[in-house]
C-alpha cells in the first residue's frame, strides 16, 4: 500500500511524494519526491505502525515542504495498494485498489500550529 502526496507542482500525475514505495522494516519506510514521472528519490525516513486494519504513518511536515512557519496545512492524498499505474494511469481504473477511486483525490486543510 503506497500513499501519494501533492503540496502542489509537478510530479507524477500532480503528486510530489510517495510513501511506502520501499519499506525498510515493519516500523519505518520510505518517503520520495518525484524527479519527474515515476522516478523517485529517497527524501526520508518515516516511521508507521500497523494495528489490525489500521495503519499510521509519521510523515514531518518539513519533509514534505510544509514546514516551518504559522501557516495552515493544506495537501491532497491518495492511497494505491497493487495497481500497476507506473506502468499505465489507466490502471488506476482497472486494478489494486485505489481510495479515492480512479483518479480522484482527497482533500486535507488543516489550522495552524
Amino acid at each position: 500500500m503506497q500513499l501519494f502526496i501533492s503540496t502542489g507542482g509537478g510530479g507524477w500525475e500532480g503528486f510530489q511524494y510517495r510513501v511506502n514505495g520501499h519499506p525498510v522494516d515493519g516500523r519505518s519506510t520510505s518517503l520520495e519526491r518525484s524527479a519527474g514521472g515515476w522516478k523517485w528519490t529517497h527524501v526520508a525516513r518515516v516511521g508507521y505502525r500497523v494495528q489490525g486494519n489500521e495503519m499510521e504513518l509519521s510523515v514531518p511536515r518539513a519533509a514534505i515542504g510544509l514546514g516551518g512557519g504559522n501557516r495552515a496545512v493544506r495537501f491532497d492524498f491518495k492511497w494505491m495498494d497493487n495497481v500497476g499505474a507506473e506502468k499505465d494511469r489507466l490502471n488506476l481504473y482497472r486494478n489494486g485498489d485505489t481510495a479515492p477511486n480512479g483518479r480522484f483525490r482527497y482533500h486535507y486543510e488543516g489550522a495552524r500550529l
